[in-house]
């Protein structure tokens, strides 16, 4: 208590000396707030920019005319000159004040936004300090109530340790009494514990089983599903670059035959077969570079971490950790720069087989011809014009309909494996806490 009264004193003693500091404060900032309000009147900024500015206008408005002048009548030059200075230097002065204003008023804003901020501290330290006297005074009345209590308490304490004087006399005598019982269960307490250990001696020493983390059946499944994941990563490498090489097939195809009459006047020119396959390459290699590299950071970084955070349903694995891997880095970018520039060659090529003539005309189309379901007539009869034409088509267009079938049986099995693992991983947590737990627990509750 007589902690809490001096911790009460020196607060308020804190409160009266903040008292003093905030008035003295207040009366400085309101001297200075009177003495910035003195100088702005003194300033009269709005009227004063107002006639200067409207003095700089009428000046600009006059040396512009007698500019006017000279350029209409060039012989006014000489006797127009003094004048013609005696403006400049006018509008130079008036510049000057304009400026000069200008910097007084922005000194002014400044001080009234430094004022304003002290004033709000100032305020602030008022709210402070009107806190600071209500937890004084719910202090002291705290402490005023404690001694009240306080003195309760030790009335009560008194006469507790009373009964508890008279409590222990009585435990004493019972005590004493009780000793007698007690040293006889001891001494047969004594006699139960020699002979169990006596028993203890006779036990035979037990076997150690010493199981290394393989006899875990949760760190073998695992392994498991990594062999899995490492098997369907050498499988769908092998569909992904069959899909991007049709794909770039079929670009670069297009985009040769687009420029078709380009080729065809650049080797009129003389160009060489390189120099012309040399656009297309840069372009698919740069495309190629772009995607590889967009792959890698998919590939190193987002596409790791789902597969981990599917597992984690399962398992309880620390932190996934990605690495940069150099070598399948550079083994993917190879592998797909190769077989895209390969494709793009091999399409360049074809068409710059053709002598120049041929290539700046346009691609003559390909030749119909019948198809082996034209044979079979109770078949050909009933398909309709557009049906027939596809038909053709298929056979006219290999090339397309195999890329076309290729593709998106490619792109067909990525999705069929995508969703068989989806399966594979979420049906498992099913399986196990709704099937086989519940039927393990129906046997153990029914053995019979």
């Amino acid at each position: 208590m007589a902690l809490n009264q001096k911790k009460i004193d020196d607060g308020k003693r804190q409160i009266a000396e903040t008292q003093a500091s905030i008035s003295q404060n207040e009366i400085d900032l309101n001297n200075a707030e009177a003495e910035i309000q003195a100088k702005e009147k003194e300033l009269n900024y709005d009227e004063n920019i107002k006639k200067l500015n409207s003095t700089y206008d009428e000046l600009n408005s006059s040396l512009n005319q007698l500019n006017s002048e000279i350029n209409n009548n060039p012989s006014l030059k000489d006797q127009l000159k003094p004048k013609v200075d005696e403006l400049n230097a006018q509008i130079a002065s008036v510049s000057k004040q304009i400026d000069t204003l200008n910097a007084n008023k922005q000194a002014l804003d400044l001080n009234l936004a430094q004022l304003n901020e002290k004033r709000s501290q100032l305020e602030s330290a008022k709210a402070q300090l009107a806190a600071s006297k209500d937890n004084i005074a719910k202090q002291e009345a705290a402490l005023n109530k404690a001694k009240i209590d306080g003195q309760r308490q030790l009335n009560s304490a008194r006469e507790q340790l009373n009964n508890v004087l008279k409590e222990l006399s009585d435990n004493e005598k019972k005590y004493q009494d009780n000793k007698v019982e007690f040293d006889k269960q001891i001494s047969e307490a004594k006699e139960k514990i020699a002979s169990s250990e006596e028993k203890l001696n006779g036990l035979k020493k037990p076997s150690w089983y010493v199981l290394d983390r393989k006899s875990n059946i949760g760190y073998v499944e695992y392994g498991d599903e990594a062999d899995r994941i490492k098997a369907l990563g050498n499988v769908f490498p092998t569909i992904f670059f069959l899909v991007a090489a049709l794909v770039s097939l079929t670009s670069m195809t297009r985009m040769v035959e687009e420029r078709r009459t380009q080729m065809g006047i650049l080797k009129a020119l003389g160009y060489g077969k390189f120099a012309i396959m040399l656009k297309f390459v840069i372009y698919s290699s740069v495309a190629t570079i772009l995607g590889g590299l967009a792959g890698l950071i998919l590939g190193f970084n987002i596409l790791p971490r789902i597969i981990f955070n599917a597992y984690s349903m399962m398992y309880t694995l620390p932190p996934v950790i990605t690495e940069f891997n150099i070598y399948y880095a550079v083994l993917g970018i190879v592998a797909a720069l190769i077989s895209t520039t390969a494709v793009t060659v091999l399409v360049c090529l074809s068409d710059l087989r053709e002598t120049p003539a041929s290539l700046m005309r346009l691609k003559s189309p390909m030749a119909g011809k019948r198809v082996l379901l034209e044979k079979v007539n109770f078949i050909w009869s009933r398909l309709d014009f557009m049906q027939k034409v596809t038909a053709r088509n298929i056979f006219r267009y290999k090339k397309r309909f195999f890329m076309t079938v290729i593709g998106i049986g490619g792109c067909t099995a990525l999705l069929l494996t995508g969703f068989g693992i989806r399966d594979s991983i979420n049906i498992i947590v099913d399986k196990q806490f709704n099937e086989i737990f519940n039927e393990g627990l129906k046997e153990v509750s029914h053995p019979l």
